[in-house]
């Protein structure tokens, strides 16, 4: 994961959390944790929940472009060797060498490589550079590709502040970029992902899981598990266990509160209304709301409740047996608050199922 030159600075992400292409080590879960803390103290997550970073959610967008990468290693070794290197010249041709040049460019200087933030170089001498062979500029295409899926992916929507494409989208050659190694990757021998759909092109690949489940991490990171475990399992063993383990790592975070490891944090509301106190105000014509004592009743299920109690079929609020309101009202209750009282919105299934829920059912 690369983060925008910046978020470095703004979150104080030290130099130890990167790697030498200027990747973030999001997939380790002791950094995800640092990261998480570090943004969440400068949003003040304690007063602004909503604004909160999931240190499992960090870790998860890590592994699962961990897996990307590992994907495109696969495609390339069943499609073409020279995969990235073919798609330079194919960029080359279509976008011309000079401009192709500067977009790579301008992505090494907005995401910086170690060599290129601790001003060991500069960003044209990293891109003429190479490592153990591999030249940078076919290193930086492959970290653009994996910019650009991040971008693209919902569920990544807390944290994008850290690699927002946006210093890339000044450039028109940007967008063609992307369009273009589209095509080209559509004109290479499609490999099998295990989905649906069969067979499928490198970018159809990668964006399979977000289509699969556009919004939840953990429900790309079930597909993976279930279709491309074939792929990954003999020539990447480790990174199966990592899948699962990032799994569990949401599970937990889930049920300590959702805002990382341990109790979720206890809110001051009087911090939330900025110190001032908060006062009962009744409007003027409404005098009965300070004596109102409101017994709260989830509709459908009362209703199956009083049908079993009363022995008849009540499905509807006029069947509500009189003997049933004078005995709550016997009670010291003055009003029925009926929660349920809608259509059930099989939206909302949807939107569930594609959150990583398959068992959900629909409500509001």
């Amino acid at each position: 994961m690369h983060v925008v030159r910046p978020a470095r600075s703004r979150y104080a992400l030290a130099t130890e959390l990167f790697k030498p292409r200027g990747t973030l080590a999001a997939a380790e879960l002791d950094v995800s944790k640092q990261v998480a803390r570090n943004m969440n103290d400068v949003r003040d997550a304690d007063r602004f929940p909503e604004s909160a970073v999931s240190a499992g959610e960090l870790f998860a967008a890590g592994i699962i472009e961990e897996v990307l990468r590992a994907m495109v290693t696969v495609y390339s070794e069943q499609t073409d060797p020279e995969l990235l290197g073919n798609a330079l010249d194919h960029l080359d041709g279509q976008l011309g060498e000079d401009e192709l040049q500067g977009l790579l460019a301008d992505f090494a200087g907005a995401f910086p490589p170690l060599a290129v933030i601790n001003e060991l170089m500069t960003a044209i001498q990293y891109l003429d550079a190479a490592t153990e062979g591999i030249p940078h500029r076919q290193v930086t295409l492959e970290e653009l590709l994996m910019l650009r899926l991040g971008n693209e992916n919902p569920a990544n929507v807390r944290f994008r502040e850290l690699f927002d494409d946006a210093p890339l989208e000044v450039r028109e050659s940007y967008e063609q970029a992307v369009k273009a190694l589209e095509s080209f990757f559509e004109g290479l021998e499609p490999i099998d992902g295990g989905g649906e759909g069969g067979p499928a092109s490198l970018f159809e690949l990668l964006r399979a899981p977000v289509a699969a489940s556009p919004t939840s991490l953990e429900g790309q990171l079930r597909y993976i598990r279930e279709n491309w475990a074939d792929l990954l399992g003999d020539r990447f063993p480790g990174l199966l266990e990592r899948i699962l383990r990032a799994t569990d790592v949401l599970v937990e975070e889930r049920k300590e509160g959702g805002l990382g490891f341990g109790p979720p944090p206890i809110l001051d509301a009087a911090a939330l209304a900025g110190g001032a106190g908060e006062y009962e105000r009744f409007s003027e014509d409404s005098s009965w709301m300070p004596q109102v004592v409101l017994l709260a009743k989830s509709t459908y299920v009362w209703l199956h409740q009083l049908s079993r109690d009363y022995g008849r079929d009540i499905h509807r609020l006029d069947q509500v047996p009189d003997e049933e309101l004078d005995r709550i009202a016997a009670a010291g209750f003055t009003g029925l608050w009926l929660i349920g009282l809608w259509e059930r919105s099989t939206a909302s299934r949807t939107i569930k199922h594609m959150r990583g829920d398959p068992d959900a059912v629909a409500s509001a």
